[in-house]
């Protein structure tokens, strides 16, 4: 991953856009996908028919992206109070789609993509909150007008829905990406 920061302060992944897709100058979706890193991917997969004993077996594939865990957004209210959401490297696109990097259901003024995103660069090991195109979202209820950096027990409100933001990573806590 290879974070940018635009002239308007947002931050984005240049492995996937060709430009900032908050400021809408050239939204390009197709991935430039880095070589994968050293990860290991578990899928839950069937037998073949021929050998289908009704058990469920492990596939383990080959390498894949980085998705462990550093921090986490709790829902303190709003329609999905008391459930917490992962976030991972790089963003973490927050909106009502299935798409979304981080769905939530149940908040009809949460726009379907992209409302907003919290954002973790490992190179800088903190966590940043970007706000999406025609969204309003609060951050420690002022108005996020631009990215701003997270830090532990902040609130993030979107649509009628409230969360706080737990880090996993930050400070000397940095996950080893080389094992």
């Amino acid at each position: 991953m290879s974070l940018k920061n635009c002239e308007n302060g947002h931050f984005y992944d240049d492995n996937v856009f060709s430009s900032c897709p908050t400021c809408a100058v050239k939204y390009d979706n197709s991935p430039q996908v880095d070589p994968p890193k050293k990860v290991k991917k578990i899928t839950i997969s069937r037998r073949s028919v021929e050998e289908d004993d009704n058990r469920t077996i492990a596939y383990h594939s080959e390498y894949t992206g980085n998705n462990y865990v550093t921090g986490w957004l709790i829902c303190v209210e709003g329609a999905e109070k008391g459930r917490d959401y992962r976030l991972h490297f790089g963003f973490n696109r927050i909106g009502t789609s299935g798409t979304m990097d981080i769905r939530i259901a149940g908040d009809s003024k949460i726009a379907e993509k992209y409302h907003c995103a919290v954002v973790y660069d490992d190179k800088s090991n903190g966590f940043f909150i970007c706000p999406g195109k025609g969204t309003i979202t609060y951050l420690n209820d002022e108005l996020l007008k631009k990215s701003h950096p997270l830090y532990k027990n902040d609130e993030i409100m979107i649509g009628e829905s409230r969360f706080e933001f737990v880090p996993f990573c930050g400070g000397d806590k940095k996950w080893d990406q080389e094992n």
